[in-house]
């Protein structure tokens, strides 16, 4: 038996099938994605055609079916599945929504960021849209990877306060957050927190071309234990497993009011080459603490504004030199009113700012 799913709406779609002996009769049995067999999250029905029409399916939902053979009262083939299939939306996204693990799932509330996550790329946005954790309704756990959400724009905006909630990192992925081709979206007051902090990854990855992206008022913390240059707090990067690597990768970021924890480097912005630099980013108001390396490194960029951030690294013995600001390639930068102060506690060589291969459009007013 060969099973398809057709006729897919919000609530309901046709579950088809071939068969390939002489029965004229089957049973199909659906529910949830990964409900079991025989258990009371399944329907079981029969039907004497090759299909049969469900209905009262929720939307945007994922199911699976089985289907088998009954060719007599106690004769009835093996089951053959599962098909999966995904019903549709009711609309695009649009208005404030709430995420709260304990309470009912409804049309403004949504029990998982993953199935807000699969709305969004689903669905896209028919308008602006604001998503607030609920306080003290998590840990949460990621990874959250966000693409190229349809309908998205300087008025289809995105917004996610996390209320302080917690986020931890799933044991078998390297980051928190990835924004792969997404645009105007913001991510704010959130704590994420690397449970394994001897284990290297990144806090927040941009790639793919993403744009006026806004990380703000969270805390990012991914460890102190690691001293290899695969980890990252925030990076614009287009390798999972490198946070130098160069490309097209983000534009008009904004990184505000955070404090970043830990990491071989904390912020790394990487643009393709002199000709192509990424561009167009505000790093304001942030602590930038025990990072092993780095605080801030930018690399081919131009038209950046870094302004009244604190970089330290106080309680770091396992360190190497004391980059704060590092900016290889960089035209157009405003630096100023930023503060370098405790360089950890074995010597090394610190360099407060250090620039090359730059041109003097970049003002520096400390």
């Amino acid at each position: 038996i060969t099973l398809t799913a057709n006729s897919i709406t919000s609530t309901g779609a046709t579950l088809g099938w071939t068969e390939v002996g002489s029965a004229t009769a089957w049973q199909v049995e659906y529910g949830p994605d990964g409900f079991t067999q025989g258990s009371t999250a399944g329907s079981l029905m029969s039907s004497s055609a090759d299909s049969l029409t469900v209905s009262a399916l929720s939307p945007i939902s994922n199911y699976q079916f089985y289907v088998r053979s009954v060719c007599g009262a106690a004769d009835s083939s093996m089951w053959v599945g599962p098909m999966n299939f995904t019903t549709n939306c009711t609309g695009t996204l649009s208005g404030v929504y709430t995420l709260d693990s304990a309470s009912p799932i409804t049309v403004s509330n949504y029990q998982t960021m993953e199935s807000f996550i699969q709305h969004l790329n689903i669905c896209g946005l028919g308008g602006a849209v604001t998503l607030n954790v609920v306080a003290n309704s998590g840990p949460y756990v990621g990874p959250w990877d966000f693409g190229a959400i349809p309908g998205s724009s300087a008025t289809n905006t995105v917004t996610i306060n996390g209320n302080g909630n917690v986020v931890n990192k799933n044991a078998s992925d390297n980051h928190f957050v990835r924004f792969d081709g997404t645009e105007y979206f913001t991510i704010n007051d959130f704590e994420f927190i690397n449970q394994t902090p001897s284990t290297a990854m990144f806090g927040v990855q941009m790639l793919g071309a993403s744009n006026h992206i806004s990380i703000t008022n969270n805390t990012i913390d991914i460890g102190t234990g690691y001293t290899s240059s695969l980890s990252a707090c925030i990076a614009l990067s287009n390798s999972t497993t490198s946070a130098t690597s160069y490309g097209d990768n983000a534009s008009n970021v904004t990184i505000s009011g955070n404090e970043l924890i830990g990491g071989y480097y904390s912020v790394v912005l990487n643009g393709t080459n002199t000709t192509t630099p990424t561009q167009g980013h505000t790093i304001s108001n942030n602590e930038f603490k025990e990072f092993y390396y780095y605080g801030l490194r930018l690399y081919y960029v131009d038209s950046i504004i870094v302004d009244g951030n604190e970089f330290s690294r106080p309680t770091r013995t396992a360190i190497s030199n004391f980059y704060s600001l590092y900016a290889f390639y960089l035209t157009n930068g405003k630096v100023m009113n930023n503060r370098f102060h405790s360089n950890g506690a074995n010597s090394s060589t610190a360099y407060p700012i250090y620039i090359s291969n730059s041109n003097n459009s970049t003002k520096i007013s400390q």
